[in-house]
């Protein structure tokens, strides 16, 4: 029920609430609490919780062949817990992107990508994480303009983006890359509601959010993962 000043700011600085333990209390009360929520005046993504359990991939932006890594052996092998992480996992859709170039040295096209960040709306679209190249006219910013981006020798950048906000990582020249993404301008990983994975798949593919700069089209791939 506290909508204090206080309250206020921490919800401006939260990227997801989490509701939990809503199931032992009906869904009069679950509306109660989201309207609350809307009392705080901040546009912040929420999601249910699973028997006190969060999708890791709404937590930590990876698609589910690198979360499977995270969460292996965890649980027992029980029939209740396999039908358990099944609805669990199917809290969220995933999109896997790829766009390559025929030419070397080409990076993204920084002005639309830009666009995309800044448009993608928090109720639909949870998570970006993605390793890319920048080419030498384009130029990327934080969503926090006043933390600068440090430019990458090598051109190559890793964005996180997390409900409304995200940051450009440059990645120094003796770093190795996984082998999926090496030969990739811009390979991209996109967690996003349920059942708006279709809508933003055909989005992607319509083009005009993820290309290469100048003339080249490019190769754009987008596949649905779960």
């Amino acid at each position: 029920e506290d909508v204090s000043f206080t309250v206020r700011l921490q919800a401006r600085y939260t990227d997801l609430v989490v509701l939990n333990k809503w199931e032992g209390v009906g869904e009069r009360r679950v509306e109660e609490v989201v309207d609350r929520l809307g009392d705080l005046e901040v546009e912040t993504a929420r999601v249910r919780s699973d028997r006190g359990r969060v999708e890791v991939g709404v937590l930590l932006g990876l698609d589910s062949s690198l979360a499977a890594g995270l969460v292996e052996g965890e649980g027992g092998n029980g029939e209740g817990e396999h039908e358990h992480d099944h609805g669990h996992r199917n809290e969220v859709e995933v999109l896997s992107v790829e766009l390559k170039g025929t030419q070397k040295g080409k990076g993204v096209d920084a002005g639309k990508l830009m666009g995309l960040l800044g448009k993608a709306p928090k109720d639909e679209v949870y998570r970006i994480k993605a390793v890319l190249t920048v080419g030498g006219e384009g130029e990327v910013k934080n969503s926090d303009e006043d933390v600068p981006v440090t430019k990458s020798q090598s051109g190559r950048y890793i964005l996180n983006w997390a409900f409304g906000r995200w940051t450009f990582t440059a990645m120094g020249g003796g770093v190795k890359e996984h082998e999926s993404s090496g030969e990739s301008v811009l390979r991209m990983t996109v967690v996003l509601a349920r059942y708006e994975s279709t809508k933003w798949k055909r989005k992607l593919e319509a083009g005009g959010l993820l290309e290469l700069e100048g003339d080249e089209r490019g190769e754009l791939v987008v596949r649905k993962i779960n």
